[in-house]
């Protein structure tokens, strides 16, 4: 599909410290996601889990001349490179606009999913800025919390394109935690710390309360751990019923954020401190820890708790665990600065 393909930016190897996790507790993984069609065993996921050493990826740019851009693909040389699974409408059949020269600011995974997009598309967008005369987006709904955080990271939102032909268009793929988009990131931190102005007193912790939004997952036992919690001196709070500013700043003052794996947390890797902890409960049947990688480059701690699951939107966390996984959090907690 391209006519170009370059490295921006080396990748490399790194030492990640490993996730928190009580005894026995990843033994219970079962398997990691399938709804992208990924087919990993067992042993793989646990595998990665325990693993410290990984790649990092480079950060590539490619060039696509006569690109059609429509209907959330994109089109070239009698290929197809999707970003958005449900357009927003039907495919187009009158002829596009034209644009000459544009950079693409949509990964696959922010395209659909909020947590993609806070941790992988706003970083983009730094590096589209610098890269083009004009910054383009792929036609797709705006998530609830998007015009906030655009607000407070400075990002003015793209041009959503829904039918045009790109003479030429550059799309960056810099999958993962890459050096450069650690650099765009620290941009990112440096931008949102700014735009809260005064922060109240820290907090103990902060239980993110995943609500009616996004994929149903349901922690079966949730008022018995949020009680439990808030013997400990957590807060709670619902994002879908806050502003942005709301939830950064609870992110931003927390020394713990506990939550279900999923989009709702994400924003932490933009708004948490230094020497503070991330808790994500999985189910056993989807163990997934992406934010792992974007989290400890910035001194912020990673743990899980493994919970027994009936399916991957169902699941029990033990409280014995959860009291034990606190404990061992507490035990590697550094002044938050």
């Amino acid at each position: 599909m391209a006519s170009r393909v370059w490295e921006y930016t080396p990748g490399g190897t790194e030492t990640l410290p490993p996730i928190v996790v009580v005894p026995g507790s990843l033994e219970r993984i079962v398997s990691g996601p399938t709804e992208w069609g990924e087919s990993r065993t067992r042993e793989e996921v646990i595998g990665d889990a325990l693993c410290c050493e990984r790649k990092v990826a480079p950060t590539t740019l490619y060039e696509i001349r006569d690109a059609l851009v429509s209907h959330g693909s994109v089109y070239a040389r009698g290929q197809r490179y999707t970003l958005v699974r449900k357009p927003v409408r039907a495919a187009f059949r009158g002829a596009p606009e034209t644009i000459d020269e544009a950079v693409l600011v949509s990964s696959t995974g922010g395209s659909n999913y909020f947590g993609t997009w806070i941790m992988e598309d706003c970083a983009q967008q730094l590096l589209a800025e610098l890269l083009g005369p004009e910054v383009i987006d792929i036609a797709r709904p705006v998530y609830m919390h998007e015009p906030g955080y655009r607000e407070l990271l400075e990002l003015p939102a793209p041009r959503q394109v829904e039918h045009a032909l790109v003479r030429k268009l550059t799309v960056i793929v810099d999958h993962g935690a890459t050096f450069d988009k650690r650099r765009r990131i620290t941009t990112l931190r440096e931008r949102l710390r700014k735009n809260l102005g005064p922060l109240p007193p820290a907090q103990c912790g902060v239980y993110v309360d995943r609500g009616a939004t996004g994929v149903r997952r349901s922690l079966t036992n949730k008022d018995v751990v949020i009680a439990r919690l808030k013997e400990r001196g957590f807060s709670v709070i619902e994002p879908e019923k806050l502003t942005s500013r709301q939830v950064a700043t609870a992110f931003a003052t927390a020394k713990c954020v506990m939550g279900i794996e999923g989009s709702q947390s994400a924003p932490t890797v933009i708004s948490m401190s230094t020497g503070s902890t991330v808790i994500e409960l999985h189910p056993a049947n989807r163990f997934f820890p992406p934010r792992r990688v974007y989290l400890n480059p910035f001194g912020i701690r990673y743990a899980a708790l493994v919970c027994p699951s009936r399916n991957d939107q169902e699941f029990e966390a033990k409280l014995d665990e959860l009291d034990g996984l606190l404990e061992l959090c507490a035990s590697t907690l550094q002044p938050v600065s």
